[in-house]
């Protein structure tokens, strides 16, 4: 995976959205208070015991709010979810509060 670079701080970053649309499962993550710089080198969701690799990952710093929005092979239950991601080379680990089946949309 291909390191992205936005902008050097620990991040705290939080859990916005997650959905089904189109042939993956999107996920978005915000930071806001990430400074002025952050890279993200990897991300990885975790569901019902299993682990997937992000297919891509697009991130974005502005005045300090750093949005990741990563997409990864579609899911249509959810449990136990959560993604880590390295960022500024530090492991993170966010939280995804999901759960129950969804075809398509948004997941709740």
């Amino acid at each position: 995976m291909t390191m992205l670079c936005v902008g050097t701080l620990v991040a705290k970053p939080k859990f916005k959205s997650i959905d089904n649309d189109g042939n993956a499962t999107s996920i978005v993550i915000v930071d806001n208070n990430a400074g002025d710089s952050m890279s993200v080198s990897s991300a990885v969701f975790h569901n019902l015991g299993k682990s997937f690799m992000a297919n891509a990952m697009r991130s974005n710093l502005e005045n300090g709010v750093a949005k990741i929005t990563m997409e990864f092979k579609r899911c249509t239950e959810f449990s136990n979810c959560y993604v880590v991601l390295i960022i500024n080379g530090e492991k993170v680990r966010v939280n995804v509060p999901v759960g129950g089946v969804v075809k398509s949309g948004k997941v709740q």
